[in-house]
């Protein structure tokens, strides 16, 4: 232990360095005192509210308000559904090979067919309507995606005045992919 002989100057610089140092713990106390009281009510207030929320659920359930009643649904009739019935499958769509009708009807035609042509003759063939109509164009698009990008079975060529595409097998076409036939 080291022994320090001080004169009373020095002794007075530390009693005020640590009245200072008093202070400043003494306001660090009550910070936190004060802290601590806030903490307690909100932990009070927390505690009655959930309290009183089993007895507000207790009270009975809580009505749903209504709002616009939603469209009415059409009602298909009994001859529709029975039409429509054995055409589709679980998933709502045709139960139809459309890359077979497709390669089938161009060869039929023997000639280049537009798309157009295809949903016309798939929807007059299978006496479609409604719904149908509109899932037989998106599996007529689909097939004829897959069979001239995946499969390289068919080509395709705009003609000049009509809208869309108009397709023919692929040994109809060149090497350029223009039509020969």
């Amino acid at each position: 232990m080291l022994n320090l002989t001080l004169n009373a100057e020095q002794i007075q610089v530390l009693k005020v360095y640590y009245e200072a140092e008093k202070e400043k713990l003494q306001a660090e106390k009550e910070r936190i005192n004060k802290s601590l009281a806030e903490a307690d009510e909100m932990l009070k207030t927390l505690k009655k509210k959930i309290a009183d929320a089993p007895a507000a659920a207790a009270d009975g359930p809580v009505k749903k308000v209504k709002g616009k009643p939603g469209p009415k649904k059409k009602e298909k009739k009994a001859a529709e559904v029975a039409e429509e019935a054995p055409k589709t499958g679980r998933s709502g769509y045709l139960r139809l090979n459309y890359e077979s009708f497709i390669v089938d009807t161009i060869k039929a035609k023997d000639g280049l067919v537009h798309t157009s042509e295809f949903q016309e003759a798939l929807v007059s063939k299978n006496k479609l309507k409604g719904d149908l109509v509109k899932k037989a164009e998106q599996g007529i698009s689909r097939a004829l995606s897959i069979l001239k990008n995946q499969k390289d079975a068919l080509s395709s060529v705009k003609i000049p005045g009509k809208a869309g595409l108009s397709y023919g097998l692929r040994e109809w076409f060149n090497e350029a992919g223009d039509y020969i036939k």
